[in-house]
């Protein structure tokens, strides 16, 4: 393809044919419902007493998912909400007050509908899309054409669907629209010493900053900028940043005050404030799998999300970013050297994950730093396609080839993972719903002791707060021994105690989130005690992790007051529990279901 037919084609895009292409890729998101955290925000905003909140500055503790009273927590904990296995200082609560009035008026002007919710969201994120529009016009100040290129592979970005349809995530999208607006302002400052604008800065970064704390994120981007291109030399531009400064301080300090923040183990979620080695650790492991996310269009979370079963995979995963990553910071500076301000998105961009590398990888965290990588990209396939003579000494194959290969990553594979990812969260939610109001062979459930053998953490999470929600009966207390990896076998001692058996060990892979055992070990014979039962560590296998557990129960397991379920192809089946003696094992989630279609040919009892 010639360049005059490349820039033509680019042409014919146009932002309501962008628009409506992004608008049918969102169709499925716009169906959904609720997902994850969104049960829990419209459980507090409802008034329901089912989980408490309080002691906090926040409006409607929507955000102080785990706070640090013992009390909140082992609430939460007996009614399956949390694992057993959650260490004890474990909690995290986090300040974003503009996000909760947000969801408040969500709530009070459309009551239970998500569709007006996600409809909501998607409007803070094409106002995010115009102002990145016109921070790219402010700088760069591309042609049509390269303009609509750069807003084409920004608007499409698969890595944003997480993002996007997550209700609950809206504050990354208000914190971006606010913390870029800041940005603009600061430009437009230092471009004219206009003082009215370095207030209008300040105030966007404070607006920014109460709608979510990832607005810290900016940061590298004004620090790019009094590096690169402000107009009164590097000094005097960072000498400005201390303004920001000030506003950041402030807002942790005051964050603090109010009781807000987080103390989990170091896999989950690290503050550099209270782990700072432990952060700068995990950092040099998450920065190369996100930087390389951003150019491959491959989700975030694909390092991690395998757990345990798949920790070859995820190992492999981590490598080839690491092997990617001098390859983009090679490209990166070889193509930028001539251009500062392309430098500046760039470098803004990839700097902007530092602070996110708090948690774990996934795609909505990487919001800041695709904006910078997504100009960089639009400029980049238009230098190498239509504009070679400034991309020398590269040959005309290379430039061509660099500039297709990025052309059907970034403008076909990133929005089929955009449209796929709105379906798939489409139906996981769906799905998620559905088997959580009707699983298999639902009895009344209240007053009951609910144990779930086997169950991915995601979905034991949400499960009573969906039910809550529509009006169905729930448990006194819930269970969830592990989640789905690995093979379980349990032993009925006697009708009030169980012994339990895990082949790759228990509190490993994904349950580490709630406990990393190399910081908070459990010992044998150590108890957590939770209504209506008891837990005892039996043994520990050689690396330390729980090998078999005891389970006492105040109720006869046979009386039919303690339910037994599991997992089955993601429906929760209820498992025939065997006589006194006898035993069952999970193998690839097959248990002797509790119907009449099914015979309990796996449970086995002496005599």
């Amino acid at each position: 393809m010639s360049a005059r037919r490349f820039s033509q084609l680019v042409a014919r895009l146009s932002y309501p044919r962008l628009l409506l292409v992004f608008g049918v890729l969102l169709l499925p998101t716009v169906l959904a419902p609720y997902h994850s955290d969104d049960f829990f925000h419209l459980l507090l905003l409802s008034d329901d007493q089912l989980l408490e909140r309080g002691g906090d500055g926040s409006l409607f503790g929507l955000f102080s998912f785990i706070d640090a009273d013992p009390a909140n927590r082992e609430q939460m904990i007996a009614l399956g909400v949390l694992p057993w296995w959650t260490t004890d200082s474990f909690y995290f609560r986090f300040w974003r007050p503009l996000a909760e009035a947000s969801h408040w008026l969500d709530y009070r002007l459309f009551g239970l509908n998500p569709m007006m919710a996600h409809l909501h969201s998607i409007l803070w994120f094409l106002l995010l899309g115009w102002v990145v529009s016109l921070l790219v016009r402010q700088t760069l100040k591309p042609p049509r054409e390269m303009l609509l290129l750069i807003f084409a592979i920004f608007l499409l970005d698969g890595q944003h669907i997480a993002t996007i349809t997550w209700i609950a995530n809206r504050n990354a999208l208000m914190a971006a629209v606010f913390a870029f607006a800041c940005l603009g302002w600061h430009i437009r400052w230092r471009q004219s010493g206009d003082w009215r604008f370095a207030a209008l800065a300040h105030l966007s970064l404070a607006i920014a900053m109460l709608a979510g704390e990832i607005a810290l994120s900016v940061g590298a981007y004004l620090f790019a900028w009094a590096m690169l291109l402000d107009a009164k030399g590097r000094a005097r531009g960072f000498v400005v940043l201390l303004g920001y400064a000030v506003i950041v301080i402030a807002y942790l300090l005051l964050h603090r005050a109010l009781g807000f923040g987080a103390d989990t183990s170091l896999s989950f979620y690290v503050s550099p404030f209270t782990h700072p080695i432990g952060f700068l650790q995990t950092a040099l492991e998450r920065l190369p799998v996100y930087i390389a996310s951003g150019f491959v269009t491959a989700p975030a979370g694909i390092s991690w999300a395998g757990g345990e079963s798949f920790s070859g995979v995820s190992f492999l995963i981590n490598t080839l970013a690491w092997l990617l990553l001098p390859l983009i910071i090679g490209l990166g500076w070889i193509a930028t050297r001539r251009d500062k301000t392309v430098a500046f998105w760039l470098w803004g961009g990839l700097l902007s994950i530092v602070p996110v590398c708090s948690a774990l990888p996934q795609d909505r965290l990487t919001l800041f730093m695709t904006v910078g990588v997504d100009v960089f990209l639009g400029w980049l396939i238009w230098q190498c396609w239509v504009n070679r003579s400034a991309m020398q000494p590269f040959g005309q194959r290379w430039l061509r080839n660099t500039a297709a290969i990025l052309a059907v990553m970034h403008l076909i594979f990133s929005p089929i993972h955009l449209g796929l990812g709105s379906l798939f969260m489409w139906f996981e939610t769906q799905r998620l719903e559905s088997h959580a109001l009707e699983f298999n062979g639902e009895q009344a459930l209240e007053g009951k002791t609910l144990v779930v053998l086997q169950m991915p953490l995601g979905q034991s999470s949400t499960l009573l707060g969906i039910r809550r929600l529509h009006g169905k009966t729930i448990p006194d207390a819930s269970l969830q021994l592990a989640s789905d990896d690995g093979r379980l076998h349990v032993d009925v001692i006697s009708p009030y105690r169980l012994e339990v058996s895990r082949d790759i060990g228990f509190v490993i892979g994904h349950e580490s989130s709630f406990r990393l055992i190399a910081e908070s070990p459990l010992a044998v014979g150590e108890e957590i005690a939770l209504p209506g039962f008891r837990i005892r560590i039996m043994s520990l296998n050689s690396d330390g992790y729980p090998q078999r557990l005891q389970l006492d129960f105040d109720t006869n397991l046979y009386s039919g007051d303690v339910l037994f379920y599991s997992i089955d192809a993601g429906v929760l089946k209820p498992v025939l529990l065997p006589p006194v003696g006898g035993s069952l094992e999970t193998q690839g989630m097959n248990l002797p279901w509790d119907d009449a279609s099914r015979a309990p040919t796996n449970a086995t009892a002496d005599g």
